[in-house]
């Protein structure tokens, strides 16, 4: 969900601290030549630096063709003192939106729907304006819907946690808000979106959407811990989640919360092991023919990053990445692949932002990314499968500001403005001192674009805005 912030997304990128390092190495990097191997001790060191930074625990792991390291630190339950494993259970949040993603496109595949089909035709009266809005629109995030899951959503979670929630309450709810542009106008990423998709497999084919996931994608990769299930309690081994959006100050044990709030948006729940099989499958295309995974590898640039169709392609020193990440209650999650699938990295975390917002643990979990899909920070050159042009990625100067950042006209002066986790800044130049940033501040869910000084403390990662999860 977003803002409080991205509870169920969240699109992992690199911190002003890595790509300043990637900024100074690249240059004298060299391409690689030789199938990547991730050295363990380093990774170890990264994934312990993420606990220690106030993660619970952490997962990672790396793929590259036949060869995977698998690895964790820290604790998958706090009360009981038991230690994260590498095969634990989690929710992943919005990457449950690459599956459904994927589901709608074999749909279209078999003739069932089209991509351009408006979803008046799909679920008549659905909502409003629905004759003008396709279904590529809701998987592209260019369909206008607000988003449902505001911070006042969020915060109703903890008064009622075993509501039910109907999908069409959800967009109900979305939809007593107008839209944010005309239909294919813009870019906002919406997790209303992905409900109603979640609606419209299930009118064309007269059975649930979990069955369908399962059917389709769970069961013929055999990814036996993997299911979409928006009851309370995680089967089998897994990691409990931890979060402060309730307000306290000591994390809350939050993994047994009712995921109905989520859905088709991020109720799924996996492993590494799984995730990556799932996304080498997908974009290995065993799941879809060649034109529907061309349609939905990403084309649309945001905020540095390139958005398809449930599939999202982020920079990195040694070449894009291409899969989704996804925030829910108490976990964070990020998917990452080579164009073929060839090379992976997936990171988990069982904790969400309220808990790792801080500074040192958004440079540690940026960094932790890096390594696990580049190997190194400065690493360059085409990952397995990627473009041929491999090419090192220059700083990227748009950051995400860390919770309710002031912004000056000038530093001392009164505030023009405030800045919420999840709003958007562009850097243009620094201050002497080095402590204070000029650019363009976005404010959430607003037109006003103040231009003014921030200190340099409250920017964080240069992640966009949405990764629903």
């Amino acid at each position: 969900m977003p803002r409080l912030h991205a509870t169920i997304a969240r699109i992992s990128a690199l911190t002003l601290t890595v790509t300043a390092v990637l900024a100074l190495t690249a240059v004298t990097a060299s391409r690689a030549s030789t199938p990547y191997r991730p050295d363990r001790a380093e990774l170890q060191r990264a994934l312990d630096a993420v606990v220690r930074s106030g993660a619970p625990g952490a997962i990672v792991l790396v793929r590259d063709d036949r060869h995977a390291v698998r690895l964790a630190s820290g604790l998958g339950n706090l009360v009981t003192r038991r230690p994260m494993r590498a095969g634990d259970r989690v929710r992943v949040g919005s990457v449950t939106k690459t599956f459904v993603a994927t589901v709608v496109l074999q749909l279209a595949a078999e003739g069932r729907l089209g991509l351009d089909d408006p979803i008046e035709r799909r679920l008549p009266g659905l909502v409003p304006g629905g004759a003008v809005i396709t279904i590529r629109q809701l998987l592209s995030h260019t369909s206008g819907l607000p988003d449902y899951a505001d911070d006042v959503f969020v915060r109703g979670l903890f008064d009622d946690p075993r509501r039910t929630w109907a999908p069409r309450e959800l967009i109900s709810r979305a939809t007593t808000h107008p839209p944010l542009f005309a239909p294919g106008a813009g870019f906002a990423y919406s997790s209303t979106g992905y409900i109603a998709l979640g609606l419209i497999v299930e009118a064309a084919t007269g059975r649930p959407l979990a069955d369908e996931v399962r059917r389709r994608i769970v069961a013929p990769l055999h990814l036996r811990a993997t299911s979409l299930d928006a009851g309370p309690r995680i089967a089998g081994r897994h990691a409990h989640g931890y979060t402060r959006y309730h307000g306290a100050r000591k994390p809350l044990d939050i993994s047994d919360i009712g995921q109905s709030f989520a859905w088709a948006a991020g109720a799924l729940v996996s492993t590494a092991d799984d995730l990556a099989s799932f996304y080498r499958a997908l974009l290995g295309g065993r799941l879809l023919p060649p034109r529907l995974l061309a349609a939905m590898r990403p084309a649309l640039p945001f905020d540095g990053q390139r958005w398809g169709l449930g599939l999202v392609e982020t920079p990195h020193g040694c070449g894009p990445s291409w899969g989704h990440g996804g925030e829910t209650l108490g976990y964070e999650t990020e998917a990452e692949s080579s164009r073929n699938g060839a090379r992976q990295a997936i990171v988990a975390i069982n904790a969400d932002q309220s808990v790792l917002g801080t500074r040192r643990a958004q440079i540690a979990i940026s960094r932790l990314e890096e390594l696990a899909y580049c190997g190194s920070l400065g690493r360059t050159g085409p990952v397995p499968g990627g473009s041929a042009r491999g090419r090192s990625v220059a700083a990227p100067r748009r950051f995400v500001c860390a919770g309710a950042a002031q912004l000056w006209r000038r530093p001392g002066d009164g505030p023009i403005g405030v800045l919420h986790r999840g709003d958007t800044f562009d850097i243009e130049r620094h201050s002497a001192s080095g402590r204070w940033a000029f650019g363009i501040g976005r404010i959430h869910r607003a037109t006003l674009h103040p231009r003014g000084w921030i200190r340099r403390s409250a920017l964080c990662r240069n992640r966009p805005v949405g990764r629903h999860s």
